[in-house]
């Protein structure tokens, strides 16, 4: 695992993270869920530790982050998330959640 450093700008993350709080009121709204279970928390960050994209990465004070231009978020974080998806649809689920939030 090699350091990653072609990541979103602070100015795209601020962007990525304000579009997820909104997104994460919403689905609150819809669902009453804020976070996943322990054993979902656990397989999206396995599957972003292997990221078949390449964007995974480790950065200098040690925090996993995804490194898409539509992410840069914090893994640790992102992945407790009951509203989040991976930008590039690898988690489980991701697609219909996607489907369901832009139905509605």
């Amino acid at each position: 695992m090699s350091e990653h450093t072609d990541h979103p700008s602070l100015v795209r993350m601020a962007w990525n993270l304000t579009k997820a709080f909104a997104k994460a009121l919403v689905h609150y709204k819809r669902t009453g869920e804020i976070a996943v279970d322990r054993e979902e928390y656990v397989d999206r960050l396995r599957v972003c530790e292997d990221c078949p994209e390449g964007y995974f990465y480790v950065d200098k004070t040690k925090q996993l982050r995804c490194g898409h231009e539509d992410c840069g978020c914090y893994l640790e974080i992102k992945a407790g998330g009951a509203a989040e998806m991976c930008p590039i649809f690898a988690w489980l689920g991701d697609i219909e959640k996607y489907q369901e939030m832009n139905d509605g």
